[in-house]
């Protein structure tokens, strides 16, 4: 069943608008069979539409190679990331504490008293936070410290940070961190 679009020429199912093969001449192109059973261009779309299996090949190839550059990566990018929280965390403490001591005349018993006070996130008093477990001690009413040591070190964190009443971080990549470790 053909009909006519605006144009005059032929179409095959006038709501498809799959106008006929034809050549310049208006006649029909030597050697094409033109349309199939459903109206739609047998070879020619089969050809222009569907993907051959080499190209699937070289697509999956393509693929793999970008995942193994890429999945190597995201593990160290998250210990990378864990680290600047630590040490992001560390700094944030060691200011909230001088404010506290420059308030009350000492340095908070606990991260609840920094709390309490209005010095600290709550969120940031949990002592697991970002792959790292957090400890205070309040050694005087003059001196304290604070460690940042991974969960799981290796997978969480590869460094360990120690800071304390100086505002200095300090780290160890060979276990738990001091204050003769070396300066971040």
């Amino acid at each position: 069943m053909a009909t006519h679009d605006p144009s005059g020429r032929k179409t095959a199912y006038g709501f498809l608008r799959i106008a006929l093969p034809r050549n310049l001449t208006g006649k029909p192109r030597p050697g094409r069979r033109g349309l199939g059973r459903r109206g739609l261009a047998t070879a020619a779309t089969r050809r222009g539409l569907a993907f051959t299996l080499v190209e699937l090949a070289v697509t999956v190839a393509a693929l793999s190679i970008v995942a193994a550059i890429a999945i190597p990566g995201l593990p160290r990018a998250r210990i990378s990331a864990n680290e600047a929280s630590a040490i992001r965390n560390l700094k944030t403490l060691a200011v909230s504490n001088g404010h506290y001591r420059a308030r009350f005349g000492s340095y908070p018993a606990s991260l609840s008293d920094l709390v309490n006070a209005g010095y600290f996130d709550s969120s940031g008093s949990s002592p697991f936070k970002a792959g790292y477990t957090f400890t205070y001690t309040l050694s005087s009413m003059d001196h304290f410290e604070a460690t940042a040591k991974p969960t799981r070190p290796g997978e969480t964190g590869k460094r360990y940070f120690f800071v304390d009443e100086t505002s200095v971080i300090r780290f160890s990549e060979l276990g738990p961190a001091g204050g003769g470790s070396p300066r971040l």
